[in-house]
């Protein structure tokens, strides 16, 4: 079932969708071409660069799209405007942008005289010239017939400008590109404005960033037509160029921390990271040479980071990235592609110009749109895809509370039956121990059957009783109630009373080197050396020996007691080495030799309590388990 997306993401991809379509069709709606007839512009086409309106009246004049590279890229370029008239008084309106033109001059053709200028960025800020994403100059023309008009324009670093010029004041209007310029801005300011307010809302790393590149597009607009120049400071024009161009080669960077934000919840390629801070340092070295005024070579690096390497690697990443679900990777790189796509078509309109001059910047509108709807539709995918994921960390949080709630009654009945046993049990097996103990004193020392009868039933109340403390044991360990008491002991003693359990204590030969004295658990280590020597008894050759030794070793430059039984392979063989220590671990060909299979894993947990270790070495024909137990034990 899909994931509804909540109401401000719902409304900014309305908003955007409809604002969008609005905006891009209403400069095609209002725009109508001069009349050729009346207003021809023309375009210096001469590849020598021609500075004085004496050599460009020399020039030979085309249209927009006969451009070459060469002459878009002159520092000084010439336009010349062809007027023919049929009333003695029109005012004709030339219209420049954009507004980046370092320098613009207007000659009369006739006179030779500068009828307009200097205006531009070198410049303060002109009311009477100055517009809103260019310039414009209103000439009166008092006389009937045909007239000519120089432009010329500065264009440092610049590769793309134009002129437009008509003698209809609607079509002049419409030039001025006010209302398509003013929408823009529009749309910008509301998307800051619901960005800021839904990251306010959900504080959401990716709505921050979305609301980050939009006050970007929103400050470069403003900066690029002139707003904050005519407003803020209209004296300070150097100022206006150097923040737009430094937003201007930021741009990459951004785009990058947007593929970053995406990809953020996802095992990204080893390689994606440093390509990233590759491509902030390629940006800081653009800002470097825009600084040092080399905009030749910081318009390079432009198009090749920006245009070429930054769409390619977010794609070439989000395809590797592994963890992410197939169908929102497949949107992650359908909306890269898009933006990829209307930036390669904004470059291409740009480089190779047709016969509308005004088709780059309404492309580079295009993609101020572009850029924030396929965003939008992103930030919803990925708002979706995190619900989901969400959903499904519930789900599995609720089957893991469910397992443990059931694992906890579990735990709770087995320590029930437990405590039912060793309280059914225990009284009876001391019933038992002590009407032996009885029938042993009164026996004679003749009735050795007797004896024997009463030895073997002693064993097994012994036995007995050490499998229901191995199952208080446990009961315990599971509880988490077991803690490690520590206390002076005599080991000779300690391991005396544990041999002199076993019915085959004499095949059990140990020795204690250096003190006799250790600080540990009693109850711990008495259960561990029982299980360890029942162990290697229930498993050796009947006819072989068990080894237990134990001495003392500096380790990890503390003193340790290590506690090592050996014994001789039996007929069941090795065990697993990576399964010895687990709970009802039984060796495949040991399921007839009575045990329980918790011997073993109950000694590990017990010296964990410790803080000790324990390990199992195979050696040919010899199973040696090696304990190491600290000297002192910490409050840790």
């Amino acid at each position: 079932m899909p994931v509804p997306v909540t109401l401000p993401y719902r409304l900014l991809a309305s908003l955007l969708i409809g604002l969008s379509t609005l905006c891009i069709w209403l400069p095609w709606a209002y725009a109508g071409p001069a009349n050729p007839s009346t207003v021809l512009v023309q375009y210096c086409l001469d590849q020598e660069e021609r500075t004085t309106l004496e050599q460009a009246r020399q020039c030979q004049f085309g249209s927009f799209n006969e451009l070459s590279s060469g002459v878009r890229y002159a520092s000084v370029r010439w336009t010349r405007v062809t007027v023919s008239t049929q009333d003695a008084t029109q005012t004709l309106t030339i219209n420049v942008a954009p507004r980046l033109i370092q320098q613009i001059e207007i000659f009369d053709g006739q006179s030779g005289t500068q009828i307009a200028g200097p205006v531009g960025t070198n410049y303060p800020y002109d009311p009477e010239h100055g517009l809103l994403a260019g310039y414009t100059f209103a000439i009166d023309i008092s006389a009937a017939g045909e007239h000519f008009y120089y432009v010329r324009m500065l264009t440092y670093g610049l590769p793309y400008s134009f002129v437009q010029a008509s003698l209809d004041p609607l079509i002049a209007q419409d030039m001025s590109q006010q209302i398509g310029l003013g929408i823009h801005m529009g749309i910008l300011g509301l998307l800051t404005l619901m960005s800021a307010g839904v990251y306010g809302a959900t504080r959401s790393r990716i709505m921050g960033v979305f609301g980050l590149n939009i006050v970007v597009l929103l400050l470069s607009v403003l900066l690029g037509s002139g707003v904050l120049l005519k407003y803020l400071w209209p004296n300070q024009p150097g100022l206006n160029e150097f923040l737009f161009t430094t937003l201007f080669y930021l741009k990459p960077a951004f785009w990058v921390l947007v593929a970053q934000a995406f990809l953020a919840p996802y095992q990204t390629p080893a390689w994606y990271r440093p390509s990233c801070i590759a491509v902030y340092a390629a940006v800081f070295v653009m800002l470097l040479f825009s600084w040092a005024g080399f905009k030749d070579i910081s318009n390079g690096l432009m198009l090749i980071v920006g245009v070429i390497v930054v769409p390619l690697l977010q794609l070439i990443a989000i395809q590797s990235t592994t963890d992410i679900r197939r169908f929102y990777q497949r949107i992650l790189m359908l909306g890269y592609l898009i933006g990829a796509l209307a930036i390669w078509a904004a470059v291409f309109v740009t480089l190779y110009p047709t016969d509308n001059p005004r088709l780059p910047i309404l492309a580079t509108r295009v993609i101020d749109y572009i850029y924030p709807v396929v965003l939008s539709g992103l930030i919803m995918f990925h708002y979706r895809e995190t619900v989901l994921q969400l959903a499904a960390a519930k789900d599995e949080n609720l089957k893991m509370r469910l397992g443990l709630e059931f694992e906890q009654k579990l735990r709770e009945e087995r320590k029930l039956m437990v405590d039912m046993l060793t309280h059914e049990l225990k009284n009876p097996l001391a019933s038992i121990s002590l009407a032996v103990g009885s029938l042993d004193r009164t026996l004679g020392n003749e009735d050795t059957q007797s004896r024997r009868r009463l030895q073997n039933i002693g064993q097994s109340v012994r036995s007995m009783d050490s499998v229901i403390e191995r199952c208080n044991f446990m009961n315990q360990l599971d509880q988490s109630t077991l803690k490690s008491n520590p206390a002076p002991l005599n080991l000779e003693e300690l391991v005396t009373g544990v041999i002199s359990r076993f019915v085959q204590s004499a095949r059990v030969t140990w020795s204690i080197e250096g003190s006799n004295h250790f600080n540990a658990d009693r109850q711990f280590l008495e259960m561990v050396l029982s299980n360890l020597i029942e162990n290697a008894l229930k498993y050796s050759p009947a006819d072989s020996d068990v080894e237990l030794t134990i001495n003392r070793q500096s380790i990890e430059s503390a003193v340790h007691l290590v506690i090592k039984v050996s014994n001789r392979v039996g007929d069941k063989g090795m065990p697993d080495k990576d399964a010895v220590f687990t709970r009802f671990y039984r060796h495949p060909l040991a399921h007839d030799t009575t045990g329980s299979g918790v011997g073993l894993y109950l000694a590990k947990a017990l010296i964990t309590l410790m803080q000790g270790r324990i390990a199992l070495e195979l050696q040919h024909d010899m199973i040696v388990f090696s304990v190491e137990l600290p000297e002192t034990i910490s409050d840790a």
